[in-house]
């Protein structure tokens, strides 16, 4: 009928870790919400673990911004566990599943997250850069825009793009001879 779902959600279903989060025996605490006289989901879910630092949270409001970054849900149970035995909880860094790339802590406060270029070959006054790993947040179909920029700036002569959906890789050829930099140049820096 004209009720059917599009068919992108198809394949949507629970992911069996969902019921551990979420458990059962919580469920008679649940208020569920109406649309046009039809239960719907609930207002508010009570997870086990505080969701919110294993997913991050971003938002805006007047005045007021938020942004907290991922953490292993391991190190947040380990905390919650000194927390209940009254121990001093551990301060954690951020962490997203698969990320090579580092976290360096702000002054203040926050972090920033670097992804991963290495220096491949020099030779002939050009230098070949491997980017293996981007930044949290940076996706890699606007990354290839920032090169193609960075060539188009003369800075680069070639990208070579080996990207997949679930794998970062370009080689970059950078005419070294075009390139001002400072003593301590980092790679990671002059890619980000």
């Amino acid at each position: 009928g004209e009720d059917h779902a599009a068919t992108r959600y198809i394949f949507t279903r629970l992911n069996p870790i969902t019921r551990f989060v979420f458990r059962a025996d919580d469920d008679p605490l649940l208020k569920y919400l109406t649309d046009d006289g039809q239960s719907i989901e609930p207002d508010v879910f009570y997870p086990v673990i505080p969701m919110a630092l294993v997913n991050g949270c971003h938002g805006i409001g007047t005045g007021w911004m938020t942004s907290v970054p991922s953490y292993n849900p391991r190190d947040v149970i380990a905390n919650i566990r000194r927390h209940l035995a009254g121990e001093r909880m551990q301060d954690m860094s951020p962490w997203y599943k698969g990320f090579q790339g580092e976290f360096e802590q702000k002054e203040g406060g926050g972090w920033t997250s670097r992804g991963c270029v290495r220096l491949e070959s020099a030779e002939n006054g050009r230098e070949e850069y491997i980017i293996t790993e981007l930044p949290v947040g940076k996706w890699t179909e606007s990354y290839k825009e920032v090169l193609a920029q960075m060539q188009k700036d003369g800075f680069v002569e070639r990208v070579t793009d080996y990207a997949t959906d679930t794998l970062v890789r370009f080689e970059v050829l950078v005419n070294a001879k075009r390139m001002i930099r400072p003593k301590n140049f980092d790679p990671v820096v002059f890619f980000k």
